[in-house]
């Protein structure tokens, strides 16, 4: 982990953020261990309406075929501790289907859920409150979205199930710090509407910590001050941190975690 540690009066500090390729631990896929006993494995579907569509244990080389709502299981049962990973192979005309936790270790008889919908294409959006300037939030580094009123935003560009999105806060109003949860998922064949923008003043004689980011391909990268204030990164650029601090006080920055889909190591520098 690490740990860069300053005290400063009065002004705003900017730290730099690189990040690295680094190997994949899971490049080399285990085997799971099957029986004709043992534990099932089943995929439960809602909102087909296009048949068939067919979905595969990566790990154990099963494969269903599912052509309605409902339950499907996998043949062959699972021993205690194998693992699975679950993928739609190919989808069913004009549908997206999603798994909801695709991938884990059977330690009892399991039903994983499968959501289809259409293609899209869909908004990402939610609500801003206590917001008295303007504030610019940005998805995945880009659409930038001006805001200088309270209530419903929607981003202008639209997206297919599946994509990915992460909202963060380009520029903070004036005076205020806003912090957004339910900022990150994915797109499940529906709008995604409970993105939470809240704006608040930054007390008199408190600053805010900063800096920027460069390297960064994949997403997940979330940074923490003292071990406390968590700020999930986007893109490549500036950041703020959620939480001001007082004058003359320390802050410590450090990395809670690394991208998550790019096998990339962050540092600060």
């Amino acid at each position: 982990m690490n740990r860069n540690i300053f005290t400063y009066v009065g002004i705003l500090f900017f730290l730099s953020i690189g990040c690295s390729k680094i190997f994949n631990p899971n490049a080399t896929r285990g085997t799971s261990s099957i029986t004709g006993t043992g534990y099932s494995l089943s995929v439960n579907v809602d909102g087909l309406l296009n048949p068939d569509f067919v979905v595969e244990d990566t790990n154990s080389n099963q494969q269903v075929t599912v052509s309605s709502d409902g339950t499907v299981s996998f043949a062959h049962k699972f021993t205690n501790g194998a693992k699975y990973s679950l993928i739609v192979s190919n989808q069913p005309n004009g549908q997206i289907c999603s798994i909801i936790g695709r991938s884990g270790t059977i330690s009892a008889d399991t039903e994983i859920k499968i959501k289809c919908g259409g293609q899209g294409p869909y908004r990402i959006g939610g609500r801003v409150s206590g917001l008295t300037g303007t504030v610019v939030l940005q998805n995945l580094g880009d659409n930038n979205l001006s805001i200088a009123s309270n209530g419903a935003f929607n981003f202008t560009l639209t997206h297919k199930t599946r994509a990915r999105y992460v909202v963060t806060v380009l520029n903070h109003p004036v005076g205020q710090i806003c912090n957004i949860t339910d900022q990150s998922g994915t797109v499940a064949a529906a709008n995604v509407t409970n993105i939470s923008v809240s704006c608040t003043a930054i007390p008199v004689g408190h600053y805010i910590i900063g800096g920027t980011v460069s390297g960064l391909n994949g997403v997940g990268l979330t940074l923490q001050n003292n071990l406390g204030d968590s700020t999930l990164i986007g893109s490549n650029g500036s950041f703020i941190f959620n939480t001001s601090v007082a004058d003359l006080s320390t802050y410590a920055i450090t990395i809670l975690r690394h991208p998550t889909d790019a096998w990339q190591s962050c540092a600060v520098n």
